[in-house]
């Protein structure tokens, strides 16, 4: 199983603390957040503002799933799929370096790229 999310504009202010967005526009269309869905002004929905932390979170709450394979579902199973398990998906000698840093609570609190630090809170 792989978790994917398709992160509007609207799960950046809930990743870097900022105060939430309500109303953005996106493709000539604006659209209208009401919590973690998007959308568009006749009311079809047109996205989420679901970020991966959040869905491994949601996997684990919602069912049997523990946090390990919560965690494999969102990085390595994706990787397997897409071939590139062999650069990326864990921290060995001979990967990318690629990495999130995250507390128990799944809040990220740093974004490594390459074995360099690319946004800490």
């Amino acid at each position: 199983m792989i978790l994917v999310t398709d992160a509007m504009p609207p799960a950046r202010g809930d990743f870097y603390h900022e105060l939430p967005i309500t109303n953005f526009s996106i493709v000539a269309a604006r659209l209208c957040v009401k919590g973690s869905s998007c959308f568009a002004p006749d009311g079809r929905l047109a996205g989420t503002a679901l970020t991966m932390n959040k869905a491994v979170g949601n996997i684990v709450e919602s069912t049997s799933t523990n946090l390990s394979d919560a965690v494999k579902m969102a990085n390595l199973n994706p990787a397997k799929l897409l071939g590139i398990d062999q650069a990326k998906s864990s921290l060995e000698a001979s990967k990318d370096g690629d990495a999130v840093v995250a507390d128990a609570e799944l809040n990220i609190h740093a974004t490594v790229v390459g074995g360099a630090i690319v946004h800490q809170l």
